[in-house]
């Protein structure tokens, strides 16, 4: 599917055996050809899509409009099928339920998920924690724009090995800008953005001269950003921050959701945590540059 390849166009290329196999396939009735799994099934967040978690066959099957997915862990595949003549199918289908299912799988290998930019200096990562809406995007971007390196605008990846901190791994999808967003970046794309409510400008991070791209670096400090009429950081505690990261865990198998908590733990007690009031995101840099000061980026 193009809008699979085009998010991950910025991805390394990787060679042998997959660890993984997703298939999208055209379907006239996607529910009905997915069969549901044996056994009982625990709803989980998503109260606008059927999610649900089948714990005997470690399942995940997802439903929608002119779209079903069934995620099997133990067999590291992923089935979609979806009406091609249906947009809004095609997009869930490309992002939405390939994003949940790529997760899970994931997950169940130890890369936990954050909902979060990143962007680093000098191998010393910031991760700009948040709901949609929050200026994750923005904020990475500006940081970019002033030389720092980008890992991610909407996901990452954090792997904490014990006895070694957290890691953070990048996930370089596409970048998703709403008009907004646009505004402090024109370069990026017509600042006209008609259509369904859900549609933003996609930009592969490869197609942005200006942005250096990083594979890892080591947290050195958690900010989640809302709106505000002057520039002003405030510390929060790793209790409070944690507090924060929870919804990042998806209640599948129980095992993995311990240890994405266990690892959004570590990751919280390792890194100082704030909260960012900011109007411009211009002033990010600056304001956040003096947070990497003196935290090694060596391992």
């Amino acid at each position: 599917m193009e809008g699979v390849a085009s998010r991950f166009s910025a991805f390394e290329t990787a060679e042998g055996t997959p660890d993984a196999i997703v298939e999208i396939l055209a379907d006239s009735e996607p529910a009905a050809s997915l069969a549901r799994p044996a056994g009982r099934s625990r709803r989980l967040f998503e109260e606008e899509h059927e999610l649900d978690y089948y714990p005997d066959s470690g399942t995940l099957r997802l439903v929608d409009i002119g779209i079903a997915a069934l995620c099997d862990t133990p067999s590291a595949s992923v089935r979609i099928l979806v009406k091609d003549d249906d947009a809004r199918a095609v997009h869930l289908a490309s992002h939405l339920f390939f994003s949940l299912c790529l997760a899970e799988l994931l997950r169940s290998r130890g890369r936990y998920p954050v909902h979060a930019a990143c962007v680093s200096l000098d191998g010393r990562a910031v991760l700009f924690a948040g709901p949609s809406g929050a200026g994750k995007s923005t904020l990475s971007l500006a940081c970019a724009r002033s030389g720092w390196s980008f890992l991610g605008d909407d996901v990452v990846l954090v792997i904490a090995d014990e006895p070694r901190e957290p890691i953070v791994r990048a996930f370089p999808d596409e970048i998703d800008l709403t008009q907004e967003s646009l505004r402090f970046f024109p370069d990026l794309g017509s600042l006209s953005l008609a259509g369904p409510a859900w549609e933003k400008r996609h930009v592969p991070p490869n197609h942005i001269a200006w942005l250096r791209l990083a594979s890892e670096a080591r947290p050195a400090a958690l900010v989640f950003p809302e709106r505000g009429p002057v520039a002003r950081l405030s510390p929060l505690s790793s209790d409070a921050a944690l507090i924060e990261l929870v919804p990042n865990v998806v209640r599948t198998d129980t095992r993995v959701a311990q240890r994405h908590l266990d690892t959004l733990g570590a990751l919280a007690r390792a890194v100082p945590a704030f909260r960012l009031e900011i109007d411009d995101p211009f002033a990010a840099p600056g304001l956040l540059a003096p947070l990497l000061e003196g935290r090694a980026g060596a391992r």
